[in-house]
């Protein structure tokens, strides 16, 4: 027996369906080869950050670090930024059991 049919159910087609806004991408690279080389760059200034922060940590001379923090500004001004539409209002439905709701309803007031 299916399950749906004990139920009342209301169907919609998948047409009547509106469809959710998908986010923007900005600085995105355009192919897999170029976000491959741009991961392989990232890695390397990561890589000789830990390094400087590491040797700055050891000598006590964080004067060290300022070079490395401006390379990695001047690296995140290409970042990919995820512009997220905008959903509209949302209207949210919580279906619960109404007298198991009443029943801890009751006991937290006590």
């Amino acid at each position: 027996m299916n399950v749906l049919n004990s139920v009342n159910t209301t169907a919609v087609d998948e047409k009547d369906i509106p469809q959710l806004p998908q986010p923007t991408y900005h600085n995105a690279p355009e192919d897999v080869e170029t976000a491959i080389q741009r991961i392989m760059e990232l890695e390397m200034r990561l890589e000789d950050l830990s390094r400087a922060v590491e040797i700055a940590q050891i000598t006590r001379q964080f004067e060290i670090l300022e070079g490395f923090k401006s390379q990695a500004d001047e690296c995140l001004q290409s970042k990919i930024v995820i512009e997220q539409p905008d959903y509209g209002p949302m209207k949210i439905t919580v279906l619960t059991n109404g007298k198991k709701q009443k029943k801890r309803k009751e006991k937290a007031n006590v």
